[in-house]
């Protein structure tokens, strides 16, 4: 739907140039419904033709610029597309704990589509195992600004929520490590060794 008005597609997505054409084109066309329907003396007949001819050249043009982001916008449903198998094999990766490999995967399908949302939230659960956390909030926190991620609100507050769990977990003493003291020989090294000998 927002492929109707010139330079929506790219205003959505945060594009300067995007918010000039949407104005523009809201510009012309107010001029040209006003000079043909409320106050016809304002341009002459050839006038009123070229206008509405830039107007549908601006939305004709428009439309061409925004198909590659449609594109990109929407990934391939297409199970056997090489992006899929991608995101299977970093998944499989994740699972079996080889986060460097899993992670490269990922990088890679961010590189090709930066909207994928679901690569972008693996990635930040990644980043999170592997105690980067403000890695991975700075991916959830692009993840929000997508209008797809709209439907993963729930999942990004979960992982928003583990991450914050894992920073606490992380800065209070382990118990084990407080009722279980280390014993000195293996943790005090040499020093500890020589002064149990001697």
């Amino acid at each position: 739907m927002c492929y109707f008005w010139p330079g929506l597609p790219q205003l959505l997505q945060g594009s300067w140039w995007g918010l000039g054409c949407a104005l523009l084109g809201a510009g012309l066309f107010n001029l040209a419904l006003l000079s043909t329907f409320v106050w016809r003396e304002w341009l002459p007949e050839w006038g009123r033709s070229s206008l509405w001819g830039s107007i549908v050249l601006l939305w004709g043009g428009s439309a061409l610029a925004s198909y590659p982001l449609r594109r990109k916008s929407y990934p391939p449903e297409n199970p056997s597309h090489p992006s899929n198998a991608l995101f299977l094999e970093a998944i499989e990766l994740y699972l079996q704990g080889q986060w460097f490999e899993a992670e490269r995967k990922l990088i890679s399908l961010l590189r090709e589509n930066p909207r994928d949302v679901e690569a972008r939230l693996m990635i930040a659960t990644l980043f999170r195992h592997t105690r980067r956390w403000e890695e991975a909030s700075r991916q959830l926190d692009q993840l929000e600004r997508l209008e797809a991620s709209r439907a993963w609100t729930l999942e990004i507050h979960r992982e928003r929520e583990r991450i914050r769990q894992a920073k606490a977990q992380a800065q209070t003493p382990d118990e084990t490590a407080i009722s279980n003291p280390p014993d000195p020989v293996f943790s005090g090294g040499k020093e500890a060794v020589s002064s149990k000998v001697a």
